[in-house]
């Protein structure tokens, strides 16, 4: 029996996207718009073919919204991964963002699409499977970025680093 104690049911285990995650890189945002788009037709998985969709009643000069999606190519049925955003705040910078999946449902998505990429929790499997394909998505995008010689701004690549070491810190922790 319990005594005065307190029975804490949330996850401590953090679903991808919760979080914004973020990429500055120096260029033009329309510089970039071709690489997203081309990086997403580059990868395929098994039966899936990625696409990265711009969203063109977002797009403007100094910003790009993208909605990704995978393409199953035996019935051609498209299922809604998520959404980045490339932004710029000026002097040649860019932006590459993912925003919290929470903001995800300000694209032109349905209620059924936005439950498949997680925003309303149903099949936790399937959110986990769509979840490792966006991040495919986006490790290959980070990838091709630093091939492209594209440089992170110093300020925000030693941050990401920081993290990473705080990342590994707290997962070595007892």
């Amino acid at each position: 029996m319990m005594r005065g104690g307190r029975v804490n049911n949330k996850s401590t285990k953090k679903r991808p996207f919760e979080k914004a995650w973020s990429l500055e890189i120096e260029g033009d945002v329309q510089h970039f718009c071709p690489i997203v788009e081309r990086v997403a037709s580059e990868i395929s998985i098994d039966k899936y073919v990625f696409e990265a969709r711009p969203n063109n009643s977002k797009t403007k000069a100094s910003f790009a919204w993208f909605d990704i999606f995978i393409i199953d190519r035996t019935t051609a049925y498209q299922i809604p991964l998520g959404v980045l955003t490339l932004e710029s705040p000026g002097s040649n910078r860019t932006i590459l963002r993912v925003p919290p999946r929470s903001q995800w449902s300000r694209g032109d998505f349905s209620p059924e699409e936005l439950a498949r990429m997680g925003y309303i929790e149903r099949d936790n499997d399937a959110i986990q499977f769509f979840s490792r394909l966006f991040m495919r998505f986006i490790d290959s995008l980070d990838i091709t970025l630093k091939n492209y010689g594209v440089k992170q701004t110093r300020i925000k690549k030693l941050w990401r680093r920081f993290n990473r070491i705080i990342d590994l810190w707290n997962k070595l922790k007892p």
